[in-house]
């Protein structure tokens, strides 16, 4: 979700932070089928960051899935896994809250757990998700936003071009609070005047 599937880069929610807060750098560290064990392995990227936004989406759960091994039956093993499994869950199959097969909840807050213990993380989801309370009942700080509403289609429901623009205008006030509290050298930006 965050890295961006079916739309450009500069439409992404990282981005449109990133522009509207141009004294901040941003980096859009996501990649595409991650989960909360990737994330966590790939923290020593990061060791200069001042602060880690981790945005908990509905496959950080899952199983891990060892990529490396996998070769050229990575992708099409993992999206063919996903959509039948969206697709059984928008069915109704199964029942609303029940747990997907594929989920490894106690590796997920095993992770959280090794990546709540650095101060520079910040979690990050979607009201209204079951996985998201969770979450929010274990680690109070996490900040939950509305969820988008527009997705690229009804099997596909990553976030298309104005999906991104409403998780970014959700998202940008607690990323200002952020750059505060974090980042406190950073000034804060004036804004700039503008004639019609």
């Amino acid at each position: 979700m965050t890295w961006g599937q079916s739309v450009n880069d500069e439409d992404t929610w990282v981005n449109l932070a990133a522009h509207a807060l141009p004294d901040v750098h941003i980096v859009n560290a996501g990649v595409g089928a991650y989960n909360s064990a990737n994330i966590r392995r790939s923290m020593p990227l990061f060791d200069d960051a001042d602060a880690i936004v981790y945005l908990i989406t509905y496959n950080d759960a899952d199983a891990a899935i060892d990529f490396l091994h996998m070769g050229d039956r990575a992708y099409p093993s993992l999206w063919i896994l996903r959509y039948a499994g969206y697709a059984s869950y928008r069915a109704g199959l199964p029942p609303e809250g029940a747990p997907l097969a594929t989920e490894d909840k106690e590796r997920f807050f095993e992770d959280l757990d090794a990546l709540a213990a650095d101060p520079r993380v910040t979690f990050v989801g979607f009201a209204g998700f079951a996985l998201l309370d969770e979450v929010k009942a274990r680690y109070p700080e996490t900040i939950l936003i509305e969820p988008y509403t527009n997705s690229v289609s009804y099997i596909d429901s990553h976030p298309n071009a104005a999906g991104h623009r409403q998780i970014a205008q959700n998202l940008l006030p607690h990323l200002e609070h952020i750059r505060e509290a974090r980042c406190p050298n950073q000034p804060t930006p004036t804004p700039t005047p503008t004639t019609n």
